[in-house]
């Protein structure tokens, strides 16, 4: 058990209610517990805040509620905060400090101090690993690849030859990165492939998601800026720049030397074409194909892209052709009766 006041002091929150509150574990608001805490962050679903059974919340600061029989905890963000509180009572398992002896660590490669280094690892020649790096099962490290310290390689990647990756990175199981990409000549009906000679440079703070494929560049470097985030299943062709603080959810993809500015949002199952410029703090809905350079602070969604007001509007418009179209075939038949 830890009491509500300690748990406000992690997330320098204000109390409202119990200080002494005995608190056993975190829950979701809707299927609340007794003696558990939870976050409410959304003003338009208060009913849930009030059945919850929920004895704790973590709410933001402006948020107003109605007085009932729970302890709040007011913060900044709620959210933030209550992912805090969450490891708290759910700790990550911690890594063990050993490398497997099963792992094969090329002699000229550099290992940091306080590494984890999992079953069958491969380490290539002159690869460098930062200190607090922890490897996962099964992963490759190529030739010339540097991983910064206090970031975490789960099992299954495959990361090649001259990637650099910066400190405090997350890379889940699964990804891909470095390899070839998609370039292709076409000489006398025969499809050649074309030779990348370039890198890839992941940025501190980035997380990359599952089943991932970051592609080398042909020349030069795929960059991804740092705090950019990755859902599963996405795919950064090569010489795509992602800026600093980008945010893509799963199934994307960026084609070939597309450039995205910092802190541009992208929604699920969207498409970008290549060569194109995405400016700072677009917003790119699910399911959204790009096909043409965005100025900054664009919204846009649908197939092709179109400014999100405008497309609600035209789409509600199409919704009503079916209703049209029987008017004109009425007035047509009136105005014939006329005639």
């Amino acid at each position: 058990m830890i009491l509500v006041s300690e748990i406000a002091e992690l997330i320098s929150g204000e109390i409202d209610g119990q200080y002494d509150l005995p608190i056993k574990d975190i829950c979701e608001l809707k299927d609340g517990k007794v003696n558990c805490i939870s976050f409410f962050a959304n003003s338009n679903n208060i009913d849930l805040y009030i059945k919850s059974k929920a004895s704790a919340v973590i709410v933001n600061n402006a948020l107003e509620l109605p007085k009932i029989n729970k302890t709040i905890i007011r913060v900044e963000n709620s959210l933030l905060a209550f992912s805090q509180v969450s490891l708290l009572f759910r700790p990550k398992p911690k890594q063990i400090v050993s490398i497997h002896p099963s792992s094969s660590i090329a002699s000229t490669a550099k290992i940091g101090s306080n590494v984890s280094i999992g079953v069958n690892v491969v380490i290539e020649d002159y690869a460098e690993i930062g200190d607090n790096v922890h490897i996962g099962a099964n992963t490759t490290i190529g030739k010339k690849s540097v991983v910064g310290s206090d970031s975490c390689i789960m099992s299954n990647v495959s990361i090649y030859h001259c990637i650099k990756i910066g400190s405090n990175v997350h890379i889940d199981s699964g990804t891909v990165i470095g390899a070839d990409g998609f370039g292709i000549v076409t000489h006398k009906g025969t499809h050649h492939r074309i030779p990348h000679t370039g890198v890839v440079e992941i940025g501190d703070y980035v997380a990359i998601g599952s089943n991932c494929s970051i592609d080398r560049g042909t020349i030069n470097a795929t960059i991804i800026g740092k705090f950019s985030k990755l859902d599963n299943l996405i795919q950064v062709s090569h010489n795509v720049v992602i800026g600093e603080g980008c945010i893509i959810a799963g199934q994307s993809g960026i084609a070939g030397s597309t450039v995205l500015g910092n802190y541009v949002t992208i929604g699920g199952q969207s498409g970008i074409v290549g060569h194109i410029k995405i400016g700072d703090k677009c917003v790119i809905g699910a399911d959204t194909l790009v096909t043409k350079t965005l100025k900054p602070d664009s919204f846009v969604s649908g197939n092709p892209a179109r400014v999100h007001l405008n497309r609600k509007k035209q789409d509600a418009i199409i919704n009503r052709l079916p209703e049209l179209y029987k008017r004109i075939i009425n007035l047509e038949k009136e105005i014939s009766k006329i005639n």
